[in-house]
């Protein structure tokens, strides 16, 4: 009689672990199939997003070629005057020399300078050395 309670007791107890783990698969069975409609969904929306994704990647790269190009560009500029800063400077310490006398209202300052840029436009070209005939040479 020993023997079979004993029989009977191991038989409950692997139906309670049965059951214990029936459970545990179930929960696991749910788990995954919510896993598996989110990552579902979330293959179909990258799907839809994708071809975007690449257009804004070619304008970023198309943009970014523009910005190479005016890059060198602007290099070489600097690169052919050699005096890129320096002219930039004389050309602003000219701008401000003509613009502070109008600033300040020195309208006297200002003709002057007006006909002094007259004088130098109208002013006739040096001719050649040697008297400017240049005929039968």
């Amino acid at each position: 009689m020993e023997q079979s309670f004993l029989y009977v007791a191991a038989g409950v107890g692997v139906l309670l672990v049965a059951l214990g783990l029936l459970t545990v698969f179930r929960r696991l069975n749910r788990t995954l199939a919510r896993l598996e409609e989110l990552l579902i969904t979330t293959n179909e929306e990258m799907r839809e997003t994708l071809p975007e994704v690449r257009a804004s990647v070619g304008n970023v790269n198309d943009i970014t070629a523009a910005v190479n190009l005016g890059v060198h560009v602007a290099e070489q500029g600097i690169e052919r005057s050699g005096r890129g800063l320096r002219s930039a400077m004389y050309g602003a310490a000219v701008a401000a020399r003509s613009l502070v006398p109008r600033l300040s209202g020195d309208e006297d300052t200002v003709r002057l300078r007006s006909a002094q840029a007259e004088r130098r436009d109208t002013a006739p070209a040096p001719s050649a050395p040697g008297g400017g005939n240049t005929e039968g040479v």
